[in-house]
């Protein structure tokens, strides 16, 4: 779900949920 954190990443809060789920893929 790289397209899916991206989007997250716009966010900037869930910056560190997007870091978390990458680590676990």
């Amino acid at each position: 779900g790289h397209s899916v954190t991206k989007r997250l990443n716009s966010d900037g809060n869930v910056n560190t949920v997007q870091t978390l789920h990458n680590l676990n893929e």
